[in-house]
């Protein structure tokens, strides 16, 4: 049986292309929480990091609504993503 890989994804790879945290299939992607508190740093601003920022947030919020980060939103690729707040990873998802 082959186990499904963890990606964790720091904040240039967000801000350089919000979608990608989409693009890991039926694997699970993990957003540190610090990662999420840098990208909000940025949302302020008028350029592309800034609109890139603003992306993500609604990306979240949409997954937001669908489930708990924290837990794990499934996507329609069959992955997981989850914001970790603490150390320990887990696979499930809600």
């Amino acid at each position: 049986m082959v186990k499904n890989k963890i990606f964790v994804l720091d904040t240039n790879v967000l801000i350089h292309n919000p979608k990608s945290m989409f693009s890991f299939e039926d694997n699970l992607v993990v957003i540190p929480i610090t990662v999420i508190e840098e990208i909000d740093n940025f949302k302020k601003g008028l350029d592309e990091k800034g609109r890139n920022a603003r992306q993500i947030g609604r990306y979240l919020d949409e997954l937001r609504q669908q489930g708990s980060l924290q837990k794990g939103v499934k996507t329609e690729k069959g992955g997981i993503i989850k914001v970790m707040i603490s150390r320990k990873i887990t696979d499930t998802a809600s």
